[in-house]
């Protein structure tokens, strides 16, 4: 162990010279500026609450080696002031016992600390910080250079303190600025690479849709021709395939309406229609589907359930997705929940004038449900569960911006093993329409 400078602290104005002591011989050291922070704050607390118990502190400056590695080592110790000193019984002191407290609080900003107090001996604190790990050896030159510098610099009146406290400060800011640089070009990189996957898919978008007409025409004309010569086996692979182009096709149509969304460029045109017509007209699109993995839905929209006033085609496109989710994820002979609540605790709210009222829609499954981890990014674009079965991870962004552009909102509940339930709520009519004959059935 090498002693490189010492201090004995007998009035309060001498305790920032502990921290200014600490301070340049952590820079003598290269400690990170991190590290320099840490102890020569602790030094400077533990200085000013023993000189508050005992009126007079020795602070000893020392670096150890100790398994090949370098250590700032900082000893604090109580001891009674020289006759004279003007400091004896001025002022309230702090007790023993709350000295101890304060002295445990400080513990976690130094890598050792130590505290001795038993007996009745004078309090000694022990703090120390390792030098960085690239340091192996310091001759002994250094450390008489090191010694000379510290003494030289000291002691100082309390307006250089100031200044050297202010140097330290622009230190700091300058490597928070750095930082700061730093983090703004990784956000370009970032922000540079979200418009080139942009650019993708719009690219993609135009590719595809062409190919897809075709394949859907086709398709299409199959179904409405005589199958009466194809098996039952192939029949269904017939609409099963039919089923899968118009999949791809609303995939191509929500990666436009996804961004049109979000530009605010898309147009929402509300009109009234049931609920009920609209969630039967999907099932059945779905029964193929749904027959081949012997799903059982279960259905509950009460008669009270008042119209909706919304735009048909996002609303479909977003029960069309959640159900699609649902069939994707449930097991073979499992269930899904379609649940439509006619008036939803607290969804009455003011806007533009009137009060909406929002029903509550949940689409629940069966499943292996949705982690944790992944919850609170699901309606994000491009994001999925992190299974193998997860799409495109547009689906269920589509269907946030959409629900939200009708004012409502959307989330899941449920946990991992429990299922997924993904719930949103839509604008209810002000008023229940007047005849079927203006109902979008």
């Amino acid at each position: 162990m090498s002693n490189i400078g010492e201090l004995l602290i007998r009035n309060e104005h001498e305790i920032p010279f502990a921290r200014q002591l600490t301070q340049r011989l952590c820079l003598l050291a290269k400690l990170s500026i991190g590290d320099q922070a840490r102890i020569t704050t602790a030094v400077s607390q533990v200085a000013q609450c023993l000189f508050h118990h005992c009126r007079c502190v020795h602070l000893s400056l020392d670096v150890i080696t100790e398994d090949g590695q370098h250590w700032l080592q900082a000893t604090l110790v109580e001891c009674s002031p020289a006759a004279g000193s003007g400091q004896t019984g001025q002022g309230s002191r702090l007790s023993r016992g709350d000295l101890l407290i304060w002295l445990d609080g400080i513990r976690n900003m130094v890598s050792a600390f130590s505290s001795e107090s038993e007996g009745g001996l004078p309090v000694r604190v022990t703090l120390a910080k390792p030098f960085p790990s690239w340091q192996k050896s310091v001759s002994e030159q250094t450390l008489s250079e090191w010694t000379a510098t510290l003494i030289n610099e000291l002691p100082k009146e309390p307006i250089e303190i100031i200044i050297q406290q202010n140097r330290e400060l622009v230190t700091v800011l300058d490597a928070l600025r750095e930082k700061e640089t730093a983090l703004e070009k990784k956000i370009a990189e970032i922000e540079a690479l979200e418009r080139m996957r942009d650019d993708l898919a719009h690219a993609l978008v135009h590719d595809l849709r062409n190919p897809l007409s075709s394949i859907r025409t086709s398709l299409s004309g199959l179904l409405h021709n005589n199958l009466s010569n194809l098996s039952r086996y192939q029949q269904m692979m017939v609409e099963i395939s039919y089923l899968g182009a118009v999949k791809l096709t609303r995939l191509v149509d929500d990666i436009l309406k996804v961004y049109r969304l979000e530009g605010e460029k898309l147009v929402v045109e509300p009109v009234r229609f049931s609920l009920a017509g609209l969630v039967d007209k999907l099932l059945q699109l779905q029964g193929p589907l749904l027959e081949e993995k012997n799903i059982r839905v279960a259905v509950e929209i009460p008669d009270e359930v008042p119209p909706v006033d919304g735009d048909k085609d996002l609303i479909e496109r977003v029960f069309q997705n959640l159900l699609d989710n649902a069939i994707k994820f449930t097991p073979r002979g499992g269930t899904i929940a379609v649940l439509v609540e006619p008036q939803v605790d607290g969804a009455l709210q003011f806007r533009k004038g009137k009060f909406v009222r929002f029903i509550g829609v949940r689409v629940r499954d069966s499943g292996p449900g949705v982690p944790d981890a992944v919850k609170t990014a699901l309606f994000e674009k491009f994001s999925t569960a992190q299974v193998e079965e997860s799409g495109s991870g547009l689906g269920l962004a589509f269907c946030k911006l959409a629900v939200q552009a009708h004012g409502g909102d959307i989330w899941m509940e449920g946990g991992p093993g429990e299922g997924a339930e993904f719930v949103f709520l839509l604008p209810a009519a002000r008023e229940p329409a007047p005849g079927k004959d203006r109902m979008n059935v």
